[in-house]
C-alpha cells in the first residue's frame, strides 16, 4: 500500500512523549482531531458541507433499464446500506441502491480535506440476465459481473482493510432479483462477490469497472473493483450465498485479515456466523472460509455486529420484543456446533429497547460497545458474563443541540445498520444519515483521547528504551485499540 496513505492509528500522546519520538499526522487527519478537541465528550458534531444530491450522477449518465425505481440515487443511503470508514485516510465510501431500490453502481465518497462529497467512480451500464425466474442486472460486457458488482443493499456488510487498502462489500439484496451477486460464466448466471474497491483509484471521471462498461461506452474504465470470487476460488467450502440482514466485523489475527461474518443458511431466516481469512490480497485462491457459530435463539431480525477483540467475542443487535436484545458468540470455542448465547435480564434504562435499525461498533479505548439507531441518544453497552447475564446498558450521549435529525425530520430510514463506525484513526464515531443530504456526523465518545499515528514494528527498534517505560495500562489500552484495526 502507499505509505502516504498508510496513517497507523490509535496510541496516546503518553506513549509517544515516553518515546521522545514523533511522527507526523495528515492533514486530514488534523482537522478532524481539531475539531474532536472543540467538542465535549457525549456530543455530535455534522461535518459535512455540501449535500450529496449535489453531486447525484445525472440521469442520463445512469443506467436506464425498463425497470421501475431505477433512478433514485438517494437510496445508496436509504435503501439498508452501509459504508465503509477509510482510517488510511479518513474518508467515507459508499455504494447501495439494489433490489427494487436503484441501479446504479456507482461509488460516492466523502472527502475529510474537503469535508464535501463526491463522485469515487461512475457507474457500469447495466445488462439482464434471468434464470429461475429471476432477473438480475449486471455490468455489461466485457465486465459481466466478473470486476464489478450489480448494485445492492449492503446492510451491515460492508467493511475497511487497512492492510490491504480495500473497500470489500458482500452486498446483500441486488438489484432486481433481491439476492446474492451474480456473473455472467458460459452464459449462465452464477453467484460471485464480494468485491474490493481500491480508493487509490478513485476517479470521477472513470467508470468503476474496465474500459468500455460505462452508460457512455467512451468513457474510460478505473478499474477500481475486483471480485474475490470466492465460489471458485475456495475449494471445499461451504459457503452461504445469502447475505440480507447480514452483519460483519474486521478483526486481524495470525498475521491476516479477518472478517467475522453472518449469513443465512440455507432457506432459514436466522444467521450463523463465518470466519472468511484473506491471507493474501494478490492471491483470492489462498483465502479460507469457516463457520465458528451456529444461530439457536429466536432472533431473525435484521442487525448489525461487531467484535470484542479482548475477550474474542462477537456481539450483534437483537431484538428486545423476544427479550433478547443483544446475542453473541464466543469464539474461543469457535466450531460449527458453537451456539450463539442471549444476552437476559439486560440492565438498561427503562426506555431502552433493540429493534432491527441500530448499528454497533466496539470502542477499544472504553472496552465497550456503543449503540445508535439515529437520533440524539448513543448507548454504551458493557459486557457481563459469558452465560448473557450481567450486561448493563447506559446512554454515552450528553443533551445538546446539534445531533443527527436536527433540524431535518427524516434521519435514517430503513435502519442504521453499517452506517455507524468506530474510526480508529480519530478514536471517534462516525454516522451517516439522509439520502439527499447525507449528512456525516462525528461523535466524540464519553472518555475520548487523541489519535495518534503507530510507527511500523521496525521503527520500534529505534526507539527500545523509551518502550520499556510504558506502563501496563498503557499497553493494554493501546493493543485493544490497535486489535480492533488490525495494527500491530
Amino acid at each position: 500500500m502507499p505509505a502516504h496513505r498508510f496513517k497507523k492509528s490509535v496510541l496516546t500522546g503518553a506513549v509517544l512523549a515516553a518515546c521522545a519520538v514523533s511522527w507526523p499526522v495528515s492533514a486530514d487527519q488534523e482537522a478532524l482531531l481539531e475539531l474532536l478537541r472543540g467538542m465535549e465528550d457525549g456530543t455530535w458534531l455534522k461535518i459535512s458541507q455540501n449535500r450529496l444530491e449535489e453531486v447525484f450522477i445525472p440521469l442520463m449518465e445512469r443506467p436506464q433499464p425498463n425497470t421501475s425505481n431505477s433512478s433514485e440515487p438517494h437510496k445508496v443511503i436509504y435503501a439498508w446500506s452501509s459504508f465503509a470508514w477509510d482510517v488510511n485516510s479518513s474518508d467515507m465510501y459508499i455504494y447501495g441502491g439494489g433490489h427494487s431500490n436503484y441501479i446504479g453502481n456507482e461509488v460516492y465518497k466523502f472527502n475529510s480535506s474537503t469535508l464535501l462529497w463526491e463522485v469515487a467512480a461512475l457507474p457500469s451500464n447495466m445488462q439482464a440476465i434471468t434464470a429461475n425466474g429471476l432477473t438480475d442486472w449486471i455490468p455489461v460486457a466485457p465486465d459481466n459481473g466478473n470486476f464489478a458488482p450489480s448494485s445492492a443493499h449492503t446492510y451491515d456488510n460492508t467493511l475497511f482493510l487497512p492492510r490491504a487498502d480495500r473497500v470489500i462489500t458482500f452486498g446483500g439484496a441486488a438489484y432486481n432479483s433481491g439476492f446474492a451477486y451474480k456473473k455472467l460464466e458460459n452464459g449462465q448466471a452464477v453467484i460471485t462477490g464480494p468485491y474490493l474497491f481500491d480508493p487509490n483509484k478513485a476517479d470521477s471521471t472513470k467508470v468503476g469497472g474496465p474500459d468500455g462498461t460505462g452508460t457512455n461506452p467512451e468513457t474510460p474504465g478505473g478499474n477500481m473493483w475486483s471480485n474475490r470470487d470466492i465460489y471458485s476460488n475456495i475449494i471445499g467450502a461451504d459457503i452461504p450465498t445469502k447475505f440480507v440482514d447480514g452483519t460483519s466485523a474486521y478483526a486481524y489475527q495470525d498475521g491476516h485479515e479477518v472478517i467475522y461474518k453472518t449469513a443465512q443458511v440455507g432457506g432459514g431466516t436466522k444467521q450463523s456466523l463465518f470466519k472468511y481469512t484473506i491471507v493474501d490480497i494478490d492471491q483470492p485462491g489462498l483465502d479460507t472460509w469457516e463457520q465458528v457459530g451456529r444461530p439457536v435463539q429466536n432472533v431473525d431480525i435484521q442487525s448489525a455486529g461487531a467484535f470484542d477483540p479482548v475477550r474474542n467475542l462477537y456481539v450483534r443487535t437483537g431484538d428486545s420484543s423476544k427479550g433478547l436484545p443483544f446475542v453473541f458468540w464466543d469464539l474461543n470455542n469457535a466450531s460449527p456446533d458453537n451456539n450463539d448465547i442471549g444476552v437476559t435480564g439486560l440492565i438498561a434504562p427503562d426506555d431502552f429497547f433493540v429493534d432491527g435499525n441500530y448499528g454497533i461498533d466496539y470502542d477499544p479505548l472504553g472496552d465497550r460497545f456503543l449503540v445508535w439507531k439515529g437520533g440524539s441518544a448513543v448507548y454504551s453497552l458493557t459486557v457481563g458474563n459469558l452465560d448473557g447475564t450481567g450486561w448493563t446498558i447506559e446512554r454515552d450521549s450528553a443533551p445538546g443541540e446539534a445531533f443527527p435529525g436536527a433540524p431535518v425530520e427524516e434521519t435514517v430510514l430503513n435502519g442504521v445498520l453499517g452506517k455507524w463506525q468506530f474510526a480508529s484513526d480519530l478514536n471517534a464515531f462516525v454516522g451517516l444519515e439522509n439520502g439527499y443530504y447525507g449528512h456525516v456526523w462525528l461523535y466524540r465518545p464519553t472518555g475520548w483521547e487523541e489519535a495518534l499515528p503507530v510507527p511500523e514494528p521496525t521503527e520500534y527498534a529505534l526507539m527500545g528504551v523509551g518502550l520499556l517505560v510504558l506502563g501496563g495500562m498503557m499497553r493494554r489500552r493501546a493493543r485493544r485499540a490497535r486489535q480492533a484495526e488490525g495494527i500491530r
